[in-house]
């Protein structure tokens, strides 16, 4: 699922930077007022902490549905 997202998001990405035209200056405009943390927030998805990614497992379900903090 999230392979899939990663290259969906690829080619939207792409088709942005390499926009030309009115499109260009609309991108320009959108992306003029954003600092680096708003970049980075746009991309949490991918770089961010994820539980059911990062080994948790079922039995780190298990633990939070019992109220088991780590």
């Amino acid at each position: 699922m999230r392979t899939g997202r990663v290259q969906i998001m690829a080619r939207v990405y792409g088709e942005f930077y390499h926009a030309g035209g009115v499109a260009k200056e609309l991108r320009n405009m959108m992306l003029g007022a954003r600092t680096p943390d708003d970049a980075m927030a746009g991309m949490e998805w991918l770089y961010g902490e994820h539980q059911e990614l990062m080994g948790g497992g079922v039995g780190a379900l298990a633990n939070e549905s019992s109220g088991v903090t780590r």
